[in-house]
């Protein structure tokens, strides 16, 4: 905790504006992603850090004693002891006793368990379902007894900015190393859904005191504003870490860590719904096409989410520290992150912000990117008042700093406090807005290794380099103690990645000719870098400061005093890895690769010359020997992924020289040689590479595409170039018979076309250079590219051809695929809108058959013929209608299309729209007055069609126009016959009930139906024959009350002579009993009526014998035997009608009231 001198001074300053800019922004709930603890189990707020300098001590304080059991290095022809390996990491502390590092990306599961805070967060977390991604694994060296000056300047600027304009996407802090622009990244994120502030926030709100960072009393309000912060994450760039310095890392961490924020859950979700976009984001398709991978994979689901408010309505951050450390793995094959953001910054919406930090001196390669600079190392008042804080607490918080500076300057006349002031003034100039010089510098004057003598302060170093080279004179007093060190050194500036204490070890082991070094040997001379190579939490070291590495790496020449050869670590790393893990995978071989051409290994022996080694050989075969000697497989390594679309064209040719095959299948591109996967990602120098060392111009994949179908594809115009200047052929089919130049066109690549085009007329054997043209603009009028078919139209006079491959003219393949510019550009330039492919169909039809409006209008008003048949006669009035396209129906009528026109079957376009149920086109065309009793070739009228069908609704629409109900088509159908005859039921009804006649036909349709099958007038299912017949008792009991017996008794007779004799189910049955029952009374009052009682007592006793107990039989025997004057038989049966009557349970009123007149007339 700080003294209390120090307490006063930063509860006395002015109230912070850090708040107001954090407020702009929401807060997701905190997840716990840090970890600030060393490896002893300190309690988490003991712990001060200083984010403003993100460096460690570079003096020692204490050490362990080493482990008595040393671990030695292996033989050449041995591999690596991994369990040896583990002991001694396990057993071994020597460097990080008192350090510790925060890492971007791992949750450490015992702070989440021992800060309750978070705990419930994290395991809500943890019990969600997360999506396959892993982000990267970010770590940045702090001190834990370091201190965050809060500069609350440089928020209230990013505040400022993203109000003033809210379009502005993100800001750049820039400044020389050592000015924090890392801290002021770590700070936000602190506050953000990733850091621990909340909770020290939260803790002071208890009472508990908390030294994590030196507060103000700002902070209250900082705590009340950062509920608005969503800083999603920083992303670090460590260049001792080639893979944080990579696109495709960078897209698939990003989208890793945008899926951890609690606040952006929605858009983890739909990632886990869209199994498409997230294999999208994967390592593999973010190297492949790293563009759509952001942009579809990132930004458009979150501008889709966002359109839907599921993500708010509040701003994001997202921070990337330290973005020009990428630019030292730059190739002339892959973008930079960088160069990366500046081509597809605009399609990032405007309320997902950046923050971007970068040195000054690299600023060069934003320039591109749209967003505001804020410098931090060009002095002004607030950086001033930064730099004058900072020497504040040092000197109020460390006695020993103010009587290093005071003692030797006590006797003069200057009095402590203006010798203080003087000194403050002056460190803060000379430091020129770096605090990591103020640190290291007051560093030195608190341990006493800085003396300052005299009031001019001439004794404090001058510049960064200055404050390195003093501490490295402590440290390495003579050359032969940084000698010590230096294969260490150079080692560590060598590796891609961060290295293990064992690697490192192994590594200046391989260096040795002689003996090797020992353990505890290492370990000591180890020691002395304690301080200047952290160690990370995965148990790799990294330099505390980039500014460092670049110092001992690069300086002026009159400065050479602890520069570090590269080249000795490069030759370390590339020897341990032949040494100790060969043979080697591809990615290892690789990686060996670049540091032998790296270290320069053989180029510059001593007495050689700077093509050949020591010994006559020439060094590139010797570095090729070399590394065709520790490989598993050169050729698996050159078709490795990591070589195909991440290459770097000096390893390429190293392989070659180790006598790779420059005609390597790869298993990409439809497993490609190696010039036809490079021509495809469009490396340029390495496809002239290959072609260097013999490769194939003419290779194929395993669909036929050489490299030119390939490079033309996907658009790389000067790999076309090199190709065809090699040999290559143009004109040559794939096998789907497409030569190269129909690659370009089917994508657009209107450049490549451009090129080939130019060309003479030789290149294109075997095709012929006007045929492939032709193709091409075919191929252009089908994909809708205007450039492509406005291009070939330079080369083409006539219009009016097929192509050799489709059968299709330039207007018919425009009019079938729908785009009616390109229909209307060829109709000027002479093209004919009536010729018809190579099938017969016009343009017209085509556009017809797909409902293309557009197409219609641009070849009616381009001079089509409306009427314009295809092979079966259709017009496309009739595809219209049939399709039941209303627009183009009713353009076409307008436009004067014949209604009355019929195919070779004799349809006219009612007709079709009768026969696919069609009503909006039937309604439409009979508002046209169409004739509805047309017929075609086989009789049928558009009624018999609708029939066919079985649609109700159409067949009204035609009987009401007047269809006639009773036609007969050729073979003596009438329509109920053929709605019988396909089990139209309730069309049967309909036709029915508007008075179709029944004739033979249906009664032989109704009689092959015995099925079982479904009517709207019945609950149940009954046969065809039960309709017919209720239609037929229907008619009969109307005529019967309309007087007219002899009609009504043929009627009933025709209907008994109908009813079927086979059985069906036991309720059909049952209904067809009754009608018959019904038909036969029916017809017995009939020929009551017409005083034939002897045919109706004969019918009457064949019912009274069958219906024992029906009184309805009885009531009607009763009227038989009025009607012939047995007036007593006739009161018998009607006493027994009315005892059966009483008897039935459905008490049939209406039928007593008949039977009690009855007896009151022959009473009478």
């Amino acid at each position: 905790e700080p003294t209390s001198p120090a307490k006063k001074f930063f509860t006395t300053r002015k109230k912070s504006r850090h708040d107001e800019f954090i407020s702009n922004f929401k807060l997701p709930n905190p997840v716990t992603l840090f970890s600030n603890r060393v490896a002893k189990k300190t309690p988490f707020f003991t712990k001060v850090k200083c984010h403003a300098i993100g460096s460690s001590p570079l003096l020692q304080k204490r050490s362990k004693p080493a482990p008595s059991a040393p671990a030695r290095k292996p033989s050449a022809n041995s591999t690596t002891n991994e369990a040896v390996g583990k002991q001694v990491f396990d057993s071994v502390d020597v460097v990080d006793e008192d350090l510790y590092c925060i890492p971007r990306d791992v949750a450490l599961l015992s702070d989440v368990k021992e800060n309750s805070i978070y705990q419930s967060v994290a395991e809500r977390s943890f019990q969600q379902p997360q999506p396959p991604l892993r982000p990267l694994f970010f770590e940045v060296p702090l001190e834990e007894s370091q201190v965050f000056v809060p500069r609350n300047w440089i928020f209230a600027s990013v505040l400022n900015i993203f109000n003033e304009n809210i379009h502005t996407r993100g800001v750049i802090l820039y400044g020389v190393p050592g000015t924090g622009k890392t801290a002021v990244a770590l700070e936000l994120v602190e506050y953000s859904c990733f850091g621990r502030k909340r909770e020290h926030d939260l803790q002071l709100e208890s009472g508990r005191i908390s030294a994590m960072s030196v507060e103000t009393d700002d902070s209250d309000d900082m705590n009340r504003e950062t509920e608005d912060l969503s800083a999603l994450k920083t992303l670090v760039q460590n260049l001792d870490n080639r893979l944080t310095c990579l696109v495709p890392e960078f897209i698939h961490s990003l989208a890793a860590q945008l899926c951890q924020a609690p606040a952006l859950a929605p858009y983890r979700d739909y990632l886990l719904e869209n199994a498409e976009l997230l294999d999208g984001l994967s390592i593999e398709n973010c190297t492949i096409n790293p563009g759509p991978a952001f942009l579809n994979g990132i930004i458009e689901p979150l501008n889709l989410l966002r359109r839907a408010n599921k993500l708010g309505d509040g701003h994001f951050l997202i921070i990337i520290d330290s973005i020009g450390e990428a630019e030292c793995h730059k190739t002339s094959t892959r973008d930079t992150i960088s160069s990366f953001l500046s081509k597809h910054i605009l399609r990032v919406p405007f309320w997902l912000k950046f923050i971007v930090t970068i040195r000054t001196s690299q600023l060069e390669i934003l320039s591109l990117i749209p967003f505001k600079k804020i410098s931090l190392d060009t002095m002004s008042e607030d950086i001033e008042e930064d730099l004058h804080s900072y020497i504040n607490y040092r000197i109020s918080a460390n006695i020993c700093i103010k009587e290093n500076v005071t003692a030797s300057l006590v006797s003069s006349n200057k009095s402590e406090l203006n010798i203080l002031k003087s000194l403050k003034n002056h460190l803060a100039h000379l430091s020129g807005g770096c605090f990591l010089y103020l640190k290291l510098t007051l560093d030195l004057i608190q341990h006493g290794h800085l003396v300052i003598k005299s009031s001019g302060f001439k004794v404090l170093p001058v510049s960064l380099s200055e404050v390195f080279s003093l501490h490295c004179n402590l440290r390495f007093p003579t050359s032969r103690a940084f000698n010590m060190v230096h294969p260490i050194l150079a080692t560590c500036l060598a590796a891609l990645n961060p290295l293990t204490l064992l690697e490192v070890y192994h590594s200046i082991n391989s260096l040795r000719a002689t003996e090797n070094l020992e353990w505890t040997q290492f370990l000591r001379i180890f020691k002395n870098l304690k301080g200047l190579l952290i160690k990370r939490l995965d148990g790799t070291y990294m330099f505390f400061h980039s500014s460092f590495r670049d110092w001992l790496v690069r300086r002026d020449e009159s400065d050479a005093k602890f520069l570090c050869d590269v080249r000795v670590g490069n030759s370390a790393i590339a020897l341990r890895l032949t040494s100790i893990e060969a043979p080697l995978s591809p990615n290892k071989t690789i990686e060996l690769a670049h540091h032998i051409l790296k270290g320069g290994v053989f180029k510059s022996s001593s007495g050689s010359s700077h093509k050949q080694g020591s010994n006559g050989i020439p060094y590139k075969d010797l570095q090729a020997i070399w590394l065709l000697t520790a490989t598993k497989d050169i050729g698996n390594a050159i078709t490795s992924f990591s070589n195909i679309y991440t290459p770097n064209p000096k390893i390429t040719r190293l392989f070659l020289q180790a006598g790779a095959s420059p005609n390597q299948k790869t298993s990409y591109f439809n497993n490609a040689p190696l010039l036809g996967a490079y021509s495809a990602a469009g490396f340029y120098f390495l496809s002239a590479l290959l072609l260097e060392f013999g490769a194939d111009v003419n290779g194929e994949n395993d669909d036929g595409d050489l490299p030119l179908h390939l490079a033309c594809q996907y658009g790389h115009v000067d790999i076309v170039g090199l190709l065809i200047d090699e040999g290559a052929l143009v004109g040559q089919l794939n096998k789907s018979n497409e030569p190269a130049i129909l690659k370009a066109a089917n994508n657009n690549q209107v450049e490549v076309l451009q090129h080939i085009m130019s060309l003479e007329e030789a290149v294109f054997a075997p095709m012929d250079k006007i045929t492939a043209i032709k193709e091409t603009l075919v191929a252009g009028c089908a994909c809708n590219y205007f450039d492509v078919v406005d291009l070939c139209a330079e080369y083409v006079d006539d219009f009016n051809f097929h192509d050799t491959r489709t059968g299709e003219t330039p207007i018919s393949m425009a009019s079938k695929r729908g785009h009616s510019h390109i229909v209307s550009a060829i109709i000027l330039e002479g093209g004919n809108p009536d010729m018809p492919n190579e099938k017969g169909f016009p343009p017209l039809i085509l556009a017809a058959k797909e409902q293309h409006h557009r197409v219609i209008e641009a070849l009616v008003e381009g001079g089509s013929n409306l009427n314009a048949t295809d092979p079966q006669s259709k017009t496309a009035l009739m595809y219209a209608a049939k399709q039941n396209d209303l627009i183009s129906l009713e353009y076409l009528i307008k436009k004067g299309a014949d209604l009355k026109l019929r195919d070779k079957d004799g349809i006219c376009a009612l007709g079709w729209a009768c026969l696919r149920s069609n009503m909006d086109a039937v309604e439409l065309l009979l508002d046209f007055d169409v004739e509805v009793n047309e017929v075609d070739h086989l009789g049928r009228t558009p009624l018999d069609l609708a029939a066919f069908t079985g649609a109700e609704e159409i067949a009204t629409m035609l009987l009401e126009k007047g269809a006639m109900i009773e036609h007969i088509d050729v073979q003596g159908i009438r329509p109920l016959d053929r709605a019988v005859g396909c089990g139209h039921t309730g069309l049967v009804q309909l036709f029915l009930r508007r008075g179709a006649k029944l004739g033979s036909n249906t009664w032989a349709m109704a009689n092959s139906k015995p099925q079982i099958m479904y009517t709207a007038f019945h609950s149940n299912l009954i046969p065809y024959s039960i309709c017919l017949l209720n239609k037929l008792l229907e008619d009969g009991v109307f005529l019967l009350h309309k007087g007219q017996y002899r009609e009504a008794a043929h009627r009933f007779q025709y209907s008994l002579r109908k009813v079927p004799s086979h059985q069906y189910n036991e309720e059909s049955q049952v209904d067809i009993e009754e009608i018959w029952k019904n038909l036969t009374l029916n017809l017995i009052r009939c020929k009551i009526r017409m005083n034939e009682s002897a045919e109706a007592m004969t019918l009457i006793n064949e019912l009274a014998e069958k219906y024992s107990e029906c009184s309805e039989v009885f009531f009607e025997k009763a009227q038989v035997h009025k009607s012939m004057g047995n007036v007593d038989a006739a009161r018998k049966e009607a006493l027994f009608a009315m005892a059966l009557n009483e008897k039935d349970t459905s008490n049939n009123s209406e039928l007593r009231t008949q039977i009690e007149e009855l007896l009151d007339e022959i009473s009478k």
